[in-house]
Order: C-alpha cells, then sequence, then structure tokens
C-alpha cells in the first residue's frame, strides 16, 4: 500500500505525472495510476488504497471539481484529517473544501507556484500519522480536554413545525464543514471520546413567515458563552441552502475560536489577572470593530495602557497600542501619531524582539507614516518567517497585498490577497479589499463573489459599508443597473449619509441625490478610506479641484485606505488630465523619497 493516495480527473493525467515525480523523489511511495486496476474490483482496490493511505493528495481542476469520484476521494481525505489539497487551475474547490489550506500549482509543471508548502504538508501529515495513530489507542478515561477542539451537538426543533429536519440537516453539514478548519478539532458529538473545548448548540423554529436559527458556542471549561447569533430567514423567499448557512456559521465559528483561544493564552500567561482582563477587554472591542461593531478607540487605549503597567510583559499590549496610533487619524498629528507609534514599537521589540504581530505594526508604521514600500515588505517578510502558522498570518499577507497595491502591482497584490484567503477565510476585511481590489483590475465577477462572501460574515458596519460598494461598483460595471439601485437604497436605509453613500449615489448616475448628501456632510468627519470615496464623488461631479484636494489631504493624514489606489484607481481618469494631478504625484514622490531616508532612523533598524 502506498503512501500518498492521488486524487485527480483523468484530463490533468500529463500534469500529474510530473509531480508524482517529485513525490516519489521524496521517498514517498504514491497509489495514483487507475488505468493498471481493471474488473470487478476496481472499486475495492481504490477503496483499500484510499484507507491504507497515510495522506490523501487532491488535486482540483476545472475537471476535477465536478468529479464525483475526486469529491469522494476528497470527503475521505478530510473526515480522516489526511487531505492535503492542491490547485492545477484557477477554480474554487467544492464548498465544504474551502476551509483547508490549498497549495497553488497553476502553471504547474513550467512554473513551481506552491510546490514547497505542498511537500511541507505531506510531510506534516505522514509525520502526524503515527502519533494519532498512538493517541487512538490511548484509553479513553485517561484522555485529557483537548485544546481548541469543537463538537457540534443536537440542534433543538419544534416537533410540529416541520423545522426538525432543517436543524438536523444544518448540524450535520456544519459538523462536516468543521472537520476542514486545520487549526481545529472537530469531535463528533454522541460517541465516546475526549470532551470538546467547545460545543455548538442551536435551534430552528417557524415563526410566522420566517425560520429563526439560532446558532451558540459555549466553552465547556467554564460553561460561559462565546458567541451566539440569530439568522433569520423569510420563508416566502425560500430557506437558505443549508450549505451556504453552514458556510456562514462555520466561518464565525471559526473567527470567534481564533479570538477565544488567543484570550486563554494571554490568561494563563499573564502575571496579572487584571492586566489580562484589561487586555482581553482591548482586544474584544478591537476585533468586534474590525468586524463591524462599534469601535471604543478611548477604551481601548486605556486598557492597553493599564495592561502595560500592571504586566510588562505582555506583548500583545504594543501592538495593540501602536495599532491605535496608526489609525488614530481624527484624533492626533500626523507627527504626533509617528512619534508615538514608534516609542511604543521600540518598547515592544525589546520585551519581544520576535514577536510575529510587533513587526506587522513596524510595517504599518513603514506604510503608513514613511511610505517605504520596501521596508514594510521586509517587516512582513519578518514577520511570516518568524512564525509561518500564526493564527493572523492572513493579515501579514493581506498588508503585503495593499502594499503591492500601492506601488501599482495588481498582479503580486492579488497573489497576497489569495493567500491570505486561504488561510483564513473567515475575516470579512480580507473579502472587502480583495474585492476592491479585482474591482480596479477590471473583475467584476470575481469582486461580487468575494464581497458576497464578505457579507456573509459581516453586513454592518464600516467594513460592510466597504462590501455593499463594492458590489454595486461591480453590478454597474455588468449594466446591472436596477439591482445596483436596489442595494444603494439598502445602504441609505441601514447606514444613512456617508461618503460610501454617496459614492455609491454617483456610481448608480444619481448625481442630484449625491449633490443633496454630500451638502449635509462636507464637514463631518470622514472614515477610514472616506478621502478615497469623496475623491470619486467629486470627481464624478466634476468639481475636480475637490477632489484633487481630498487625495492630497488623504497623503497628509496617511489614510491607507484612501492613499493605496491613487496610482491604480479608474474613477481617476479624468483627474489624470488635470496639472494639479502632476503635483499630486509631485507631492506623493516627495513623501515617499522622505520616508526612505527617515527610515534608517526609525524602529525595526
Amino acid at each position: 500500500m502506498a503512501d500518498i493516495f492521488l486524487s485527480y480527473a483523468s484530463e490533468d493525467r500529463d500534469r500529474i505525472q510530473p509531480l508524482v515525480a517529485v513525490l516519489n523523489a521524496e521517498g514517498w511511495s504514491v497509489w495514483w495510476d487507475r488505468e493498471l486496476v481493471a474488473g470487478p474490483s476496481f472499486d475495492e482496490k481504490i477503496e483499500a488504497e484510499l484507507e491504507a493511505a497515510g495522506c490523501v493528495v487532491v488535486a482540483w481542476s476545472q475537471h476535477s471539481v465536478r468529479s464525483r469520484w475526486c469529491r469522494a476521494e476528497a470527503s475521505e481525505g478530510l473526515e480522516r484529517r489526511l487531505l492535503v489539497p492542491l490547485c492545477l487551475d484557477y477554480v474554487r474547490p467544492p464548498l465544504v473544501f474551502r476551509a483547508s489550506q490549498t497549495a497553488s500549482l497553476v502553471g504547474w509543471p513550467e512554473e513551481q507556484g506552491d510546490i514547497d508548502a505542498l511537500l511541507s504538508g505531506i510531510r506534516e501529515c505522514l509525520g502526524d500519522r503515527k502519533d494519532r495513530i498512538e493517541s487512538a489507542n490511548v484509553p479513553i478515561g485517561s484522555r485529557k480536554n483537548v485544546d481548541r477542539s469543537v463538537t457540534v451537538v443536537r440542534f433543538t426543533a419544534a416537533a410540529d413545525d416541520g423545522s426538525s429536519s432543517y436543524a438536523s440537516g444544518l448540524r450535520d453539514e456544519l459538523q462536516g464543514l468543521l472537520t476542514g478548519y486545520q487549526e481545529l478539532r472537530s469531535i463528533v458529538a454522541d460517541t465516546r471520546g475526549p470532551e470538546a473545548c467547545y460545543v455548538i448548540n442551536g435551534s430552528a423554529r417557524y415563526a410566522g413567515d420566517r425560520l429563526r436559527v439560532r446558532i451558540g458556542l459555549v466553552r465547556t471549561s467554564n460553561h460561559q458563552s462565546v458567541w451566539s447569533q440569530s439568522f433569520d430567514q423569510e420563508t416566502s423567499k425560500g430557506t437558505r441552502d443549508l450549505s451556504e448557512l453552514a458556510a456562514i456559521i462555520g466561518r464565525t465559528v471559526r473567527f470567534q475560536l481564533a479570538n477565544d483561544h488567543e484570550f486563554e493564552a494571554i490568561k494563563r500567561t499573564s502575571k496579572s489577572s487584571e492586566a489580562a482582563d484589561c487586555l482581553c477587554a482591548a482586544l474584544a472591542n478591537n476585533y468586534r470593530s474590525n468586524q463591524g461593531g462599534d469601535a471604543d478607540f478611548e477604551f481601548q487605549l486605556a486598557n492597553a495602557r493599564r495592561a502595560i503597567e500592571l504586566d510588562p510583559d505582555l506583548k500583545e499590549s504594543y501592538w495593540l497600542l501602536a495599532n491605535y496610533y496608526v489609525f488614530a487619524r481624527s484624533r492626533l498629528s500626523t507627527a504626533e501619531r509617528t512619534r508615538l507609534t514608534q516609542d511604543v514599537l521600540r518598547a515592544g521589540l525589546a520585551v519581544a524582539p520576535d514577536d510575529p504581530m510587533i513587526h506587522m505594526h513596524v510595517a504599518y508604521a513603514r506604510l503608513i507614516f514613511d511610505l517605504d514600500y520596501d521596508g514594510a515588505e521586509a517587516s512582513l517578510g519578518k514577520a511570516i518567517s518568524l512564525e509561518p502558522s500564526h493564527p493572523k498570518v492572513r493579515w501579514f499577507h493581506g498588508l503585503l497585498g495593499q502594499t503591492c497595491l500601492t506601488r501599482g502591482d495588481l498582479t503580486q497584490a492579488k497573489d497576497h490577497y489569495r493567500r491570505a484567503l486561504s488561510i483564513f477565510d473567515s475575516d470579512a476585511r480580507i473579502f472587502a479589499e480583495y474585492a476592491r481590489l479585482l474591482n480596479i483590475a477590471g473583475d467584476p465577477r470575481g469582486a461580487i463573489a468575494a464581497a458576497n462572501l464578505g457579507l456573509n460574515l459581516l453586513d454592518s458596519g464600516l467594513f460592510g459599508s466597504f462590501l455593499r460598494f463594492e458590489i454595486i461598483r461591480a453590478r454597474v460595471a455588468l449594466g446591472e443597473g436596477a439591482a445596483a439601485n436596489a442595494l444603494v437604497d439598502d445602504e441609505l436605509h441601514s447606514n444613512g449619509a456617508s461618503w460610501f453613500s454617496a459614492s455609491m449615489l454617483v456610481r448608480t448616475g444619481r448625481l442630484q441625490d449625491a449633490e443633496r448628501l454630500i451638502a449635509g456632510i462636507e464637514k463631518s468627519n470622514v472614515p477610514p478610506g472616506g478621502y478615497r470615496h469623496m475623491a470619486m464623488s467629486y470627481t464624478a461631479l466634476r468639481r475636480r479641484d475637490r477632489a484633487l484636494d481630498a487625495l492630497r489631504k488623504a497623503v497628509e493624514l496617511r489614510d491607507l485606505y484612501s492613499m493605496d489606489t491613487i496610482r491604480v484607481e479608474p474613477s481617476y481618469a479624468e483627474l489624470r488630465e488635470e496639472s494639479g494631478w502632476r503635483e499630486l504625484i509631485a507631492f506623493l514622490e516627495h513623501e515617499e523619497t522622505e520616508g526612505r531616508v527617515r527610515n534608517s532612523q526609525t524602529v525595526g533598524h
């Protein structure tokens, strides 16, 4: 029996054969040649090889994503936690497999792609197999609570309203989906085994013309609720597909578990319980704000400072403070933000010189304050090299994507955003940034797909508006004006007047409505990314001087979400004909040159 079972579509045989040679060169035996199996024992032979393999490699392509054989074989690998997937084409794997980190071998064998990452994943899978087999032989009663393990208990439903089958199906879909999250251990409920650290419970019931599904996440050590949410559906429009709803819930649970695990680790290691409580409260508010909740920046500032006073070794406090100063555009001058950010990062590096999150914020400082793109990329490269499996590594790749976008390199930016989403597909902010990039690159259908995935995670707050704008922009590009206008009305009803809604109105051609809206918000505070929407709105309204002023202000205040698209935003085509545009670019280039000079004296060198 072979070490590796390789699942692929027969149409891809010529591309698979060179990969088999690489795997054989590593010393692994590979079962892959179905043509050698004939006769009535075909199914049994495949099943036996699949059962005996220590690793299941599936090659997703435009052919294999439609293959029932490949899906079935990949499902077996996923269930046994032996799956190592790769992509031969730019395709989306079937839904249940999208949580697994997937190596890109697009262009193989002419291009090497992520072959090293693929080989590393196979080594880890084959190396861990012995440990899994040995642990399976440990008596049940002697097993300890498994860290970061989760189980889905039976969902409740009213017996007489027809919701029971929906609840049962949703629970089964969710359990299967969680099995694919490599950083978690999914434990099947109702069987003997280790107690899970977290339990997911749920219920479904009809309330009038609505089906109400409620999901909760509970920590078993103290029976505290970590998260709960209702998902209501109008039955007149049909109930949401089970797979779709399970994917939304799964991504949200994954995000919540990552945060809770981090907080528990802080509480275990801190020398002061009060310091840990202050820091966790500040981090929770920060993470909620990133996902659409209300941000209390002064609360974050006060608690992070207090945590450092009580326990100076809590490294997370330093990068959280740096995050506050980096984005405190409306509360501090650029000079104050620069000085305070550098001071706190120096202190953080003295405490934890190898902490990846501190190096990520060094990259933020270099990118935003110094406009030093090479320096930012170097800091992010160091962050990734220090801990490639860090749970927030998707942020490192997301910021690398933003750095490439600021340079004007759309191809590299796409690669980094794809990598970020392949690592962790439960972050609405990354989906929003990727959708923006795809619109700029002229891929409106891709932008809609990415933005909708983000909205499944988050449909409120700043990033909810961000995501809706990108869908509206894409719908207009595709000639779907009615759908775009419906979304604009939805945004206005939900969030009122803002620079986001102003740019939505001009994008759909409702210029008079935009003029009236802008008259009421011109003197209000501008949110992150707001100067970009201000510039796009003024450009469409032929107020080009105002548009150029907005972009210059974005550079002066270091509004990253407005600065990063100056060189590549197609909406600025008319502005580029103005003499003021040359002055803007000259100012930007001057700031970039000055930043590179300053950077030799800043934190991280």
